[in-house]
């Protein structure tokens, strides 16, 4: 008896390891700027010209 419940108990185990394992998925966190105010401008430490006409940085 003592056999047979540690060998369901090892497969109960590698059973939820590989599912834990499926449900894993890498989370992507996108950010996206695009210049177009000056809302986050920091003019006191930045020497970068704000386009806000061309949504971009120089």
């Amino acid at each position: 008896m003592k056999k047979r419940l540690s060998v369901g108990s090892l497969l109960l185990s590698v059973l939820l390891v590989f599912l834990l394992c499926l449900a894993a998925e890498a989370v992507v966190h996108r950010h996206l700027e695009d210049f177009s105010t000056t809302q986050y401008q920091d003019t006191l430490n930045t020497t970068a010209w704000w386009d806000t006409v061309g949504g971009e940085i120089k």
